[in-house]
């Protein structure tokens, strides 16, 4: 669903496949925000790299257990509008 959002909103992106990818893709220095499950975010995924915004969401009203250095944790119900905002916010 995030992926067609995204289409819509006219943003190239990637799919990963799993965690590994995820950190390379995080090393890589081609992104600015990054959009993940809530499961994957792990302390070592969130010191990767401080300029990214790592935006996790989650089916549930838990907070996140990690705190990410950019970024937040967003319901896996957020509308195209406020996804729109939140790239805006991260990007500048």
């Amino acid at each position: 669903v995030l992926a067609k959002v995204l289409e819509n909103l006219g943003h190239a992106y990637d799919v990963l496949e799993d965690l590994s990818t995820l950190k390379d893709t995080l090393t890589s220095g081609k992104y600015d925000v990054v959009f993940t499950d809530v499961k994957l975010v792990s302390n070592a995924i969130s010191d990767l790299d401080e300029n990214i915004a790592i935006i996790s969401s989650c089916d549930t009203k838990d907070p996140q257990e990690v705190q990410v250095q950019k970024g937040e944790t967003i319901p896996s119900t957020t509308s195209k509008e406020e996804i729109s905002k939140l790239i805006n916010k991260y990007r500048g």
